[in-house]
């Protein structure tokens, strides 16, 4: 089933530098919002007492 799925990904191995720092940055910016939103979710589990 699942032999001929295929993502359009990368070949991660020959990247150049300006879509290293893409990737990178992207990863940076996923990463502080999953941060922050599991901040935020965590106060409000405190705040209503749940």
């Amino acid at each position: 089933m699942f032999q001929n799925a295929s993502l359009k990904m990368p070949n991660f191995e020959h990247l150049s530098e300006d879509q290293i720092s893409k990737y990178q940055g992207t990863a940076y910016r996923v990463g502080w919002w999953i941060l922050a939103v599991t901040v935020v979710f965590i106060i409000l589990l405190v705040y209503l007492n749940i």
